[in-house]
């Protein structure tokens, strides 16, 4: 029993403090207004620290969504190609 309990809390601090925290990205209304046409997913993503939520995927168009800081903010960016196309925002500051 002792060993069962000994073993259960080294699980639960591994749990807690052994991986590290994953960050989300967020976009702020300056990084959206930064974005420029044509740039590729790979710069976006430095630009914006992180990859987004893929929400539409076909051979030649790639819909991406980053979530904003405030509740239910979000940006819309549609690459072509590879390369950044249309870009729509809802809500950002």
């Amino acid at each position: 029993m002792q060993l069962y309990l000994s073993l259960l809390l080294m699980v639960a601090i591994a749990a807690t403090h052994g991986a590290p925290c994953l960050t989300k990205v967020s976009i702020t209304i300056d990084k959206y207004n930064a974005l420029k046409f044509n740039w590729s997913i790979a710069h976006v993503e430095k630009a914006l620290g992180g990859s987004g939520t893929r929400t539409s995927e076909s051979a030649q168009e790639i819909t991406i969504q980053y979530d904003g800081i405030a509740t239910g903010s979000y940006a819309t960016l549609t690459f072509l190609n590879g390369l950044l196309y249309t870009k729509a925002q809802i809500g950002l500051c």
